[in-house]
């Protein structure tokens, strides 16, 4: 029998690193922590205060739309990272509830002789990727910063904090979503096996696989429930901070003299790509599972058209779940689904604004 420290090592490295930043406040069996929720709570309400005395610092020499874009970063980044650590806290129950039902299945397709592997290494990588590619911009940061004070320390730590918490919910919910699509994978490579042989148990196999396959549908939405805020005010910090990171380069290539000049230039630019990054891995993620979905009915529905017997076709449990035909859409809070469409619309958008503001600057400066 499959046991919850198994799925939870399956998930164990990205909520293990998450309660560095408080955002994974829970026990192994993903309880309420009271330390870690102290933790947690902290982290609040200082991102709240930092948040606010940025914002409320009198502007220096910076533009009218530098200033606007310098502010709203500032609360974006503040408000995604209070939100997700509120969210980690509010998440717990969901948590436990999946690591159950991600128990019952793997049990189920165990007795049917399907095994799922709980490997970490797919967390493990994402996790590094995103630490890797943030540890140069802070570098570069602190760099074109200098000389550093307080007040430069509290902006580079607004900047980072809330980055580096928007990274790991990401993590968070990509992992879960692959594991989810860990698992429709293997089903559907079991169904098309079915599918080309003969077999004296197919009826029952794909019967428990219909019904995980089912579980599934429903615990894909449990996760984009969980996660459907958070990811609507990092898609919005996303495209804002894209933006912002090409109005200003615009603006240090057309003003290049100096050596801070060229450093700010590529951190710039690495801001650029990251940014590219996470809607890629998003998008991917969700779209990948979508897709294993929905080949899975489309295999079932050719297994029981298929079936010589005529068994299959008149098994009530198949014939409804190929009629329901039930599919996953993740999305940002219902505003819009999170697949390759959000890249081709914040490349339009980023693209329009882009104009408007270099159009507006150039007209305000002269």
């Amino acid at each position: 029998m499959e046991s919850t420290r198994d799925i939870y090592r399956e998930l164990q490295p990205v909520f293990f690193a998450s309660k560095f930043v408080g955002l994974a406040p829970y026990t192994r069996t993903f309880q309420l922590s009271q330390i870690d929720s102290f933790i947690t709570s902290t982290l609040v309400l200082s991102t709240l205060v930092i948040t606010g005395i940025i914002t409320t610092l009198r502007p220096g020499d910076e533009t009218t739309f530098s200033l606007i874009l310098e502010r709203g970063q500032v609360i974006l980044l503040g408000l995604s990272a209070i939100v997700s650590l509120i969210g980690a806290l509010l998440n717990a129950d969901h948590l436990a509830g999946l690591a159950r039902n991600f128990l019952a299945i793997d049990n189920d397709l165990k007795s049917v002789n399907i095994f799922v592997s709980h490997s970490s290494r797919f967390g493990i990588i994402q996790f590094i990727v995103r630490t890797l590619i943030l540890v140069p911009v802070i570098i570069l940061d602190a760099l074109s910063a200098s000389p550093i004070d307080l007040i430069k320390i509290l902006k580079i730590y607004i900047r980072i904090m809330p980055q580096f918490v928007t990274f790991v919910v990401e993590v968070q919910f990509i992992v879960l979503v692959h594991a989810l699509k860990t698992r429709v994978l293997i089903m559907t490579k079991a169904v098309d096996a079915l599918a080309r042989k003969s077999y004296p148990h197919k009826p029952k196999k794909l019967m428990v696989m219909s019904t995980s396959h089912s579980t599934l549908v429903e615990m894909a939405s449990t996760i984009n429930n969980m996660f459907t805020l958070q990811m609507l005010l990092i898609m919005f910090t996303i495209f804002l901070l894209a933006t912002a990171h090409l109005y200003h380069l615009n603006v240090a290539i057309t003003t290049l003299g100096g050596e801070m000049e060229y450093f700010a230039s590529l951190t710039l630019v690495l801001k650029l790509g990251i940014r590219c990054y996470e809607v890629w891995t998003l998008t991917t993620t969700c779209v990948g599972v979508q897709e294993v979905i929905k080949e899975f009915n489309s295999i079932l529905y050719q297994v029981l058209i298929e079936d010589e017997t005529g068994t299959l076709a008149e098994n009530k449990k198949l014939q409804l779940h190929i009629s329901m035909k039930k599919e996953v859409v993740f999305t940002a809070y219902n505003f819009f689904p999170i697949d390759y469409t959000v890249v081709h619309s914040m490349i339009s958008a980023a693209t329009t604004y882009l104009v408007i503001l270099v159009q507006y600057g150039s007209v305000n400066s002269s």
